[in-house]
Parts: C-alpha cells; sequence; structure tokens
C-alpha cells in the first residue's frame, strides 16, 4: 500500500492537466476561460468533500482490493500470450 504522507507518493498519485489545447486564448471563442478554469477550484474542493465524507460514512470502498485482484488475474492468464 502507497504510504501517502512521503510528498514523492502524493506527487506521483496526483492528477495532472494540462489545459493548453482547451483555452480560449489558444483555440478562440470555444475554448475555456481562466476565470471558469479558476472557478472549478472550488466546485472541485466541494466534491473532494463529499467523497470524502461518503467515504468516512461507509458508503464508498476505501480501496479497490476487488479489482485489483480481478486485474491480477486477468494478466496471470494473458501473460504468455505477450512476449515482452
Amino acid at each position: 500500500m502507497p504510504d501517502y504522507r512521503r510528498r514523492a507518493t502524493r506527487e506521483a498519485m496526483s492528477v495532472r492537466l494540462d489545459a493548453n489545447g482547451m483555452m480560449a486564448e489558444a483555440i478562440g471563442q470555444t475554448g475555456v476561460t481562466r476565470e471558469e478554469v479558476a472557478g472549478l477550484g472550488a466546485r472541485l474542493s466541494e466534491l473532494a468533500g463529499a467523497l470524502k465524507a461518503r467515504r468516512t460514512a461507509g458508503d464508498l470502498p476505501k480501496g479497490f482490493e476487488g479489482e485489483r485482484a480481478e486485474v491480477a488475474a486477468w494478466l496471470a492468464r494473458k501473460r504468455p500470450e505477450y512476449v515482452i
């Protein structure tokens, strides 16, 4: 299990978005403005808080152990088909 107290782990698990190609400055009127992007910060914080509250209440899983096991089993079955 990753140790999220370590900075390197937190940075590796962060979602990064390069929005340059969707900005109004780059593609014109159909693009997203800087004001719209700035407005997303508050909404994303609100959603993160809601998810944390649901997870704390037991409404959401804490991890993906079942999915990991399923993917690992699939990879084990497929491994002979691929040569690396």
